[in-house]
């Protein structure tokens, strides 16, 4: 066997342990959150949104265990996912009615745009790049709101808003998705394949792994302020 071959299987199988670790963790700001009164609607959307996530990567392993082909899984949690990410945003932040409107009709062009380009006319070059369009509006949407709420604190009343954390979470988490939606962009066109698909692998673990456990040091200092009280 060569030290390629070699390199590739012990990649894979690392690569899916870890996969399936940080997917069971995601659990942990759901039991986080679920319970908790202070900021209701948002926590919601959150727990909704990380549950999704977490049942369509646990479809997506199974399915991978068992050779067979993910991009239908992935496509359709693609297609809610920008709509969630709107809502988490708006819970927080709560747009102006005519910024509601437009943002709100950008990101259901962009859920309509990926369920066409998914499953009514499939074509994975197009689908790759609304995908990266996806996640690059989602970031600065996300990048707007944190500006935004730290833009209104008061210097005469300084505290830190703690819906800021699991916000930056999903700036850090599409922001990273980005990235590698280009390289899987030069993936189809590309002859390194291999390297192509391990960089996107990589990115999106981290996205994911640094978005859940600032969800999760949310739902922690939700748990403590109540305690305090």
């Amino acid at each position: 066997m060569s030290k390629s071959l070699q390199y590739r299987q012990s990649f894979k199988f690392v690569t899916q342990e870890l996969f399936l670790a940080l997917t069971l963790t995601r659990l942990v700001s759901i039991f986080l959150l679920i319970k908790q009164r202070e900021n209701r609607s948002f926590n919601l959307f959150i727990v909704i949104f990380t549950f999704l996530s977490f049942s369509s990567d646990l479809v997506c392993f199974i399915i991978a265990s068992l050779g067979m082909e993910t991009m239908n899984v992935i496509s359709l949690f693609y297609v809610i996912q920008p709509i969630f990410i709107f809502l988490i945003l708006n819970s927080g932040y709560r747009f102006e009615k005519k910024q509601f409107l437009i943002l709100g009709a950008l990101t259901l062009v962009i859920s309509i745009s990926l369920i066409y380009v998914s499953f009514v006319a499939p074509n994975e070059y197009i689908l790759s790049l609304i995908w990266g369009i996806s996640n690059l509006f989602s970031a600065v949407l996300s990048l707007y709101v944190i500006l935004k709420t730290a833009y209104s604190i008061e210097i005469s009343n300084p505290y830190f808003p703690k819906k800021i954390t699991p916000i930056l979470g999903l700036f850090i988490y599409t922001s990273f998705s980005f990235v590698p939606q280009v390289s899987h962009f030069f993936q189809m066109v590309s002859d390194e394949k291999v390297i192509t698909a391990d960089f996107y692998f990589v990115f999106m673990l981290a996205g994911n792994f640094l978005r859940d456990t600032l969800f999760a040091i949310y739902g922690f200092s939700l748990i403590l302020s109540n305690n305090k009280r």
